[in-house]
């Protein structure tokens, strides 16, 4: 009887993490890569750890500079800037 709960609780499990990547994937399809940034970060707290792990997701290839650039045009109210 417990594995039949699991595979059940599997089952529902791969339905809904199904369900919520189609749902992201339909949001982002064919846009770009600054649309899908300027998308993202308004849906999150302006916080720089998340915009920071947003914008890596995003640009994996850019460096700190232009990092820096992007959250003090996002943050521009944070201490030190």
């Amino acid at each position: 009887m417990i594995q039949s709960e699991k595979n059940t609780c599997n089952v529902l499990q791969d339905k809904e993490g199904s369900s919520y990547l189609n749902k992201f994937y339909a949001r982002y399809e064919g846009k770009s890569a600054e649309e899908s940034l300027d998308m993202l970060t308004k849906r999150v707290y302006a916080k720089p750890s998340r915009l920071t792990m947003l914008y890596r997701a995003v640009y994996p290839d850019h460096d700190e500079v232009r990092l820096s650039l992007i959250l003090m045009r996002i943050c521009p109210k944070l201490p030190g800037q």
